[in-house]
């Protein structure tokens, strides 16, 4: 009897050493990432889609998982995955989201933590974020055009909004000398040229996105 205990002893510490080790590797991994090529990422029409919260798959997932706040694609979580593996790339956040995956709150603890889960499944352990930055007085102007009924587009001749946040971070960081920038929308962020891949929010992240991040990367 005792030898039978000292068995299963052993093999449940055999099952706890190797689950250390697989998180050992993954950890290594991600601290020998390359810090000059960086995916400035933005969340919702990148990560998720109309596509993803329209489908059968989503109302799937949250069945199975008995949660109410799954607001990621799992496909698209693995796309990213296969450009961090091809790259060995820094991921910084430049969501809103930001708001609550680097927060303590429990609330936001909650609406972080799956996609926290799928991003680490994939090899992708986030742990930077752009600071909020503003050039006030065109922001004024841009919100007072975007409000108006005036049929003339407004001309963005310099970055203001959230370009201008991932420009503030990029000069803090002057190690960086790849980077692509991941975002549906594009108020100022054209003007980065071809770092600045668009995608469409009706489908998310693709593997036509994936393979120009993964050219500029490389």
């Amino acid at each position: 009897m005792r030898k039978k205990k000292q068995n299963k002893f052993s093999l449940l510490n055999k099952r706890l050493l190797n689950g250390a080790f697989v998180n050992f590797k993954i950890m290594k991994k991600h601290l020998k990432e390359d810090p000059s090529k960086v995916i400035f990422l933005d969340i919702d029409g990148v990560l998720n889609s109309d596509n993803f919260f329209t489908s059968k798959y989503h109302d799937r997932l949250l069945l199975s998982r008995g949660e109410q706040g799954i607001m990621h694609d799992p496909r698209a979580c693995a796309l990213l995955g296969k450009i961090k593996k091809a790259t060995n790339c820094k991921i910084v956040m430049s969501s809103s989201w930001r708001n609550f995956y680097f927060s303590k709150r429990k609330d936001a603890k909650f609406l972080a933590k799956p996609l926290k889960k799928e991003l680490k499944k994939n090899g992708i352990i986030i742990r930077d974020k752009i600071a909020y930055e503003s050039d006030d007085e065109y922001t004024e102007k841009y919100l007072e055009w975007f409000s108006s009924e005036n049929p003339e587009p407004f001309k963005v001749e310099k970055l203001f909004d959230r370009g201008l946040q991932i420009d503030c971070y990029l000069k803090r960081h002057p190690e960086i000398k790849k980077f692509v920038i991941f975002d549906d929308s594009d108020v100022d962020l054209f003007l980065f040229g071809e770092h600045f891949i668009q995608t469409n929010p009706i489908v998310g992240l693709t593997e036509e996105d994936v393979k120009k991040a993964i050219g500029l990367l490389i």
